[in-house]
């Protein structure tokens, strides 16, 4: 029993963690290094929590940044925290119109 339980947790964590969703954002900046993404953490989100995506859109490049690993910590970061990207760490040419498809939150 409960072996048949800790495989059924460790099943939960692993599917869980499989997972990713497009990240809804507290805000973004663009300036001439890059994109800046404000998002929401509990204390335990890095950088490498998040895979960046592209895709076409009505001829368009299209990006959108990916939480891979969610954040479980318990801490209230009220205006979240912010991760810098470069233009070619998001793969596309700054002189080019491309579009971030993440949501942005109230």
């Amino acid at each position: 029993m409960k072996n048949a339980l800790a495989i059924s947790i460790l099943l939960m964590t692993v599917n869980a963690s499989a997972t990713s969703y497009l990240e809804p954002l507290l805000g973004l900046l663009r300036d001439a290094h890059g994109v800046t993404f404000q998002v929401f953490s509990g204390g335990c989100t890095h950088k490498e929590d998040f895979a960046v995506r592209h895709g076409t859109s009505n001829g368009e490049t299209t990006v959108g940044l990916y939480r891979i690993n969610p954040d479980h910590c318990l801490a209230y970061y009220s205006y979240g925290i912010q991760l810098q990207y470069s233009y070619e760490e998001l793969g596309v040419d700054p002189s080019q119109r491309f579009n971030i498809v993440n949501p942005v939150s109230d």
